[in-house]
């Protein structure tokens, strides 16, 4: 939405809700119609909100510059070891990683190999039996009649 001319702060504004319309079922109005879902509560001062937000930046800035140079020191050695953990780790993982894509290509590779074999198995034994039943059509009595 683009901010209104004059408007200082039209980026920092909330969209406007919408407003509650009057039933179209022909209530009176009672407060026993109204229930709890249908109260919109718009009274936040956003004064507040960005007053809050000053105070929590100001006592941040205030820790810092009251850290013991020690102390920060200590902390920055342990976010430092703690990132070289990290490096380790994750060159440790990309090391298995790189193991278990080789061994999954070798695999592969074997499979392939074997679907290779057996076909050429399927292929052979149905020569055979292909030669086995035109020998067996041709030459009748290899299969004498057991009456």
């Amino acid at each position: 939405m683009a901010p209104r001319d004059g408007d200082e702060h039209g980026m920092d504004r909330r969209p406007r809700q919408p407003q509650p319309v009057a039933p179209a079922d022909g209530s009176d109005g009672e407060d026993d119609d109204i229930v709890d879902d249908d109260i919109v509560d718009d009274d936040v001062n956003e004064d507040d909100l960005n007053e809050d937000s000053e105070d929590e930046m100001d006592s941040d800035d205030e820790v810092q510059e009251e850290e013991d140079p020690v102390a920060r020191e200590l902390r920055m050695q342990t976010l430092r070891t703690e990132n070289e953990e990290l490096v380790a780790q994750s060159m440790e993982t990309d090391l298995m990683l790189k193991e278990i894509n080789w061994k999954t290509e070798d695999i592969k590779a074997a499979t392939m190999a074997k679907s290779d074999e057996l076909a050429q198995l399927k292929e052979a034994r149905r020569l055979r039996e292909e030669e086995a039943g035109g020998a067996a059509g041709a030459n009748p009595e290899a299969n004498p009649d057991p009456s």
